[in-house]
């Protein structure tokens, strides 16, 4: 399952967007995750599904579904547009827009991007802008993943609401995080993307500092907003940010090392909290220590600035910003 869910993802999907579109490549990018989180609001009905008809009817109708939706829909995806005659956001090689991005030669629309300023993998890892968003975002997903398993228990634990209810508050977080991946989208290709990173960051630690001090649902509630939206605006902005700096030469592996990072993140977060809850008795020390860490975080975006490329051209050095 986490090699199917890798596979078919968050990873390609972001690449063949990057691939597509440049000059409105953030809001892009948010319609496209928006996909995700209006799958994750029908939580409720996979919780009804797996009380009344158990968790193996729903799994194997989970299974068809992707199966009957998601292979015909994936066949349609393309890769480059220069595969197909076409530049970025949809210009062709003669137009005005095309002469101004240059991304490809006009008289040969090649399958690969030529050099445009683009960083090779290595150029990439070089860098310590490409390290500090990696950081960044990987302190992001310590609240995310943390959240994402342990926030019913908490509700449950800490306000004594049932677990139908607190399912409702989990579905409320996902619809507030696809409203926040359509209006990060938009604002991030309109203004500062690293500002728009920090502000996501800091209203992560909010939203899990209300949580984990929470005594009624007004506070949940507004958790479910700093949270989500700032979950949502995140999640766009990060890669299109990888994209700007980096180019869309080697933005697949560029993306999927990244990742790496952010992965063990993700399975650090859960653990550490479940530990710590079962030591203490609650949840709140754990969510604290982790919004802390989602805080710092987001220096590494505030100090990712955009990198410098050396290139080499005919023995001569030469920088591409």
């Amino acid at each position: 399952m986490s090699a199917g869910s890798s596979l078919c993802g968050f990873l390609p999907l972001s690449v063949a967007v990057l691939n597509w579109f440049v000059r409105k490549r953030s809001l892009a990018l948010g319609i496209a995750m928006a996909g995700a989180g209006i799958g994750g609001v029908i939580v409720t009905l996979v919780a009804w599904s797996v009380t009344t008809q158990g968790w193996r009817t729903t799994a194997l109708a989970s299974g068809f579904a992707l199966w009957l939706i998601g292979i015909p829909i994936s066949l349609l995806l393309r890769h480059k547009p220069e595969k197909y005659g076409h530049l970025p956001d949809g210009d062709s090689p003669a137009s005005p827009e095309g002469r101004q991005e240059n991304l490809v030669a006009s008289s040969a629309l090649q399958s690969t991007v030529q050099d445009d300023g683009s960083f090779s993998t290595m150029e990439a890892l070089k860098t310590r802008t490409f390290w500090l968003i990696a950081v960044a975002q990987a302190s992001a997903v310590l609240t995310v993943s943390a959240v994402s398993l342990h926030l019913a228990p908490h509700l449950v634990q800490q306000l004594g609401i049932s677990l139908k209810a607190a399912g409702s508050v989990v579905a409320l977080l996902i619809f507030f995080s696809t409203v926040g991946r359509v209006v990060g989208g938009f604002l991030a290709d309109r203004t500062n993307k690293r500002v728009l990173l920090v502000v996501s960051m800091l209203s992560h630690t909010i939203g899990l500092l209300m949580l984990a001090y929470a005594t009624s649902m007004l506070q949940v509630f507004l958790f479910t907003i700093f949270h989500g939206m700032g979950w949502g605006a995140r999640a766009p902005t990060q890669n299109a940010i990888r994209a700007e700096y980096f180019g869309r030469k080697s933005i697949g592996l560029i993306l999927g090392l990244g990742s790496v990072i952010v992965t063990i993140a993700s399975i650090i977060a859960p653990i550490f909290a479940g530990w710590l809850t079962d030591l203490r008795g609650d949840y709140r020390l754990a969510f604290t220590i982790l919004a802390i860490f989602t805080a710092f975080g987001s220096l590494g975006f505030a100090l990712a600035g955009k990198p410098v490329r050396k290139s080499h051209v005919a023995g001569e050095g030469a920088v591409v910003h």
